[in-house]
């Protein structure tokens, strides 16, 4: 099925579809330490939120301090770099979104950044009883049940 103009444009149905599903998302694991995400394109800016739901999901602290009050964009650009720093460090690799893009609004980018948290922290390999059944290994990821979300962070 060729790609048409409609589903490239900024204002592509599925685009407003997955923003409100990761924003809902998101606002799922923010809620426990009192953030709420309303738009996800801008919200991330200052990087302050992305660092709350990192801390969240990975029950860590960041490795390094950031700017609690990012005034200028200088220390939004550091925040993002802090909470995207924190990410590779954890293994969890990103392809061509660096601060700039999310500090900027960057949608595409930022959507690409929230389906790889949900992969990470949401999604995970079923595990099978014949580990040596290469087909089973490249089944589809299932959805990975909490009981309640991670909302205590390490000190």
């Amino acid at each position: 099925m060729p790609v048409t103009e409609k589903d490239l444009a900024e204002d592509a149905p599925w685009k407003k579809i997955q923003q409100n599903t990761f924003t809902r998302w998101c606002n799922e694991h923010l809620k426990c330490v009192n953030k709420r995400i309303g738009n996800l394109q801008t919200d991330l800016s200052d990087g302050l939120r992305l660092i709350a739901l990192l801390e969240v999901l990975s029950q860590k602290r960041m490795y390094r301090k950031y700017h609690q009050r990012p005034t200028f964009r200088q220390m939004q650009l550091e925040n993002v770099s802090v909470a995207l720093e924190f990410l590779d460090r954890e293994n969890i690799k990103l392809v061509s979104i660096d601060s700039k893009a999310i500090v900027d609004g960057n949608l595409k980018l930022i959507l690409g950044l929230v389906w790889t948290l949900i992969l990470h922290y949401s999604i995970s390999m079923p595990v099978w009883e014949d580990e040596g059944d290469d087909d089973a290994k490249k089944q589809t990821p299932i959805y990975k049940e909490h009981d309640s979300p991670l909302c205590n962070p390490e000190e």
